[in-house]
């Protein structure tokens, strides 16, 4: 990520685990007793503050389920991030999704 540009707290940044909320999910009337949904992505690479990537690594043991690919997306399509492109890998096979649920171009 360095030999593209990205280093923490530039122009280019990159957000390591940066911690995403999602308050506002509930079934019905919301109560102090419903579970809080909080994730954490691994990073988050960002042009003028504005999320471009987000990339999830899994360990090289690890293959890259549905279920991978669901905990990315769910991370790039927060509010807080809106990336337009996610990555999920496990140092092995490197997989790259549109955001938007296009094919990418």
């Amino acid at each position: 990520m360095r030999s593209l540009g990205y280093r923490t707290g530039s122009e280019n940044n990159i957000i390591r685990e940066g911690q995403l909320r999602h308050d506002f999910l509930c079934l019905g009337r919301k109560t102090k007793n419903d579970m809080r949904l909080i994730g954490r992505p691994d990073y988050l690479l960002e042009i003028g503050g504005h999320g471009t990537i987000l990339i999830e690594a899994k360990a090289g043991d690890r293959s890259l389920s549905n279920e991978t690919v669901e905990q990315a997306k769910s991370y790039a399509i927060h509010p807080e991030v809106a990336a337009t492109a996610f990555v999920i890998t496990n140092g092995l096979d490197f997989l790259v999704f549109s955001s938007s649920g296009q094919e990418p171009g």
